[in-house]
Parts: structure tokens; sequence; C-alpha cells
């Protein structure tokens, strides 16, 4: 199983070097066991045989969502997907441009296997006279198969050197 988990805010590690990981085996199965604690009694959303959805409304204009889906597949495509952020234009007609500004090697030591991750920008289309929105985004892949059944991706909103960030169309 592979869960998608919106951000929490002790996940938010924006000051974290993007040359490495700090994400440890340990650390991803207690916070994967921590996300599941916030969304014990929540009803799904909606759910079919490929995907089930959870949604909270935290307060105000924050939402929270977690999305559950089961692939029956080695875990090497499933990691390429989260990897392949600079794909994104050719295949989600509202994004005007993505890259990948920096690569977050994998590792394999006494803190478990990481399959490393990226730092990604992504620039979101918008019709006049709203201009596009970009965001910047890290993604890491844990492998922690063995504790808990499922890949975790973390995927977080960051902070990133402006300078080393593509210009918008705009």
């Amino acid at each position: 199983a592979a869960s998608s988990h919106s951000p929490a805010s002790s996940l938010n590690d924006s000051s974290a070097s993007a040359a490495r990981t700090d994400f440890s085996k340990e650390e991803g199965v207690d916070e994967l066991q921590r996300q599941e604690d916030i969304w014990t009694g929540v009803p799904q959303a909606y759910s079919d045989e490929t995907i089930t959805c959870y949604h909270q409304h935290v307060g105000g204009s924050v939402h929270r969502f977690k999305y559950e889906v089961m692939i029956e597949s080695d875990p090497a495509p499933v990691v390429a997907i989260a990897r392949e952020l600079d794909l994104m234009p050719n295949w989600h007609k509202f994004v005007s441009q993505s890259c990948i500004v920096e690569n977050i090697p994998s590792h394999d030591g006494p803190g478990g296997s990481s399959f490393g991750g990226i730092w990604g920008y992504v620039e979101l289309w918008f019709p006049w006279p709203l201009a596009n929105r970009a965001m910047v985004v890290k993604c890491e892949v844990l492998d922690v198969l063995q504790e808990t059944g499922a890949i975790l991706v973390r995927l977080l909103s960051g902070d990133y050197d402006e300078g080393k960030l593509p210009t918008t169309s705009e």
C-alpha cells in the first residue's frame, strides 16, 4: 500500500539540506503511525476498487486529504513515478512547466533504506485574469515494506534557494 498524506507541521523541514535525507526508517514508521492516528474515525469520502479517499476540514481554508491505493507492482515503477516530476507537462494539461531542481541521493544505512527523492518545481496554468502559480516540493521515498507493508512517500512544500529556480513564463 502507498499512502499520500498532507504535510503536517511537524514534517515541515524546509530548512533541511536538500543534498541528503534525514528521514530514517524508524522516523518513517513512527510518522506513518502518527498519520494513521490522525485519521482514526474519519469516514471515507470516496472509495472504489482502485482508490480510497479521505477528507478533513482542519479549519478556515485548510483541508487535509489522504489517499490509499494498492499497487500490484515491484517498488521500482512506483518510485519512478514519484521521481519523474519533470515529465508532468506531458500528462497533466494544467502544468505549464516542471523540473527537478536537485536530486536527493538514495542510501542504505543503519537508519534504513531510502529510495532518495527530489526537490522539484511545478508551475500550474491559471486562466486570465489569474496568474500562474508555482510551488516548490520536496519528495522522499522510504522503504518500510517489512515494517508496515507500505512504501512511504513524503511530500512537503518547502523553501529553496530562489536563484536555482526557473523563471515563470509570465
